[in-house]
């Protein structure tokens, strides 16, 4: 009986004793697992690094394939009464900067997806301009314009429907240069990752969205 309690004892003695390394053992797990997470998130960030740059790659050089060597320049046609139009330019940024965006929004204009689109935000500090989505209002029937009336059903698409069903609604990733942030009439696509809808600084608007 003796030899049994002094086995007893030992037993709880190393117990206890287990109880400490087992202390350790949990905080070197968790360093382990620290690093583990470490490492794979900067694992995962070098592969977004690599995808964003293939993107850029690729939308560089369909740029230069379709629409040739810059400068690029799209010119808008406002309609601003029944019989008052005027005109703006907009001078994109060099391809090399910033080669997604600067694909996105040639894309969109050579798929004539911002005809029959509006500046509908007037802002303190944005001109927002973007496709608004009424097929809701299309199946209710809330415009009578004779127009819209004598379009077939088939034929009734919302102007954001034309960016979806194109694929070409929104940046794979948000892009940005510091040689251009901005300033008084520049733009930019409006939301993260950007798009579709873009606006123009009438102020300068750096700090807040660089």
């Amino acid at each position: 009986m003796a030899k049994l309690q002094v086995e007893h004892a030992s037993a709880v003695a190393k117990g206890v004793g287990h109880a400490v390394d087992n202390s350790t053992h949990k905080l070197l797990i968790a360093e382990a697992q620290s690093e583990y997470r470490s490492k794979r998130e900067l694992a995962w960030q070098d592969q977004v690094y690599i995808l964003q740059n293939a993107t850029q790659r690729e939308s560089y050089r369909t740029v230069i394939e379709r629409f040739g060597h810059g400068p690029y320049r799209v010119q808008f046609t406002l309609q601003l009464s029944e019989n008052e139009y005027e005109k703006f330019t907009v001078e994109m940024a060099p391809l090399g900067m910033m080669p997604h965006a600067n694909h996105l929004f040639l894309e969109q204009v050579y798929h004539e997806l911002w005809d029959n689109t509006f500046f509908f935000l007037n802002g303190p500090h944005v001109l927002q301009a973007g496709p608004q989505d009424w097929e809701s209002d299309y199946e209710n029937d809330a415009y009578d314009d004779d127009e819209l009336q004598q379009t077939p059903p088939d034929k009734r698409r919302s102007p954001l429907s034309r960016f979806k069903e194109a694929r070409l609604e929104s940046m794979t990733f948000p892009e940005y240069s510091p040689q251009y942030p901005h300033t008084p009439w520049t733009l930019g696509y409006t939301g993260r990752p950007g798009g579709p809808d873009w606006y123009i600084n009438k102020a300068d608007n750096s700090r807040h969205h660089g």
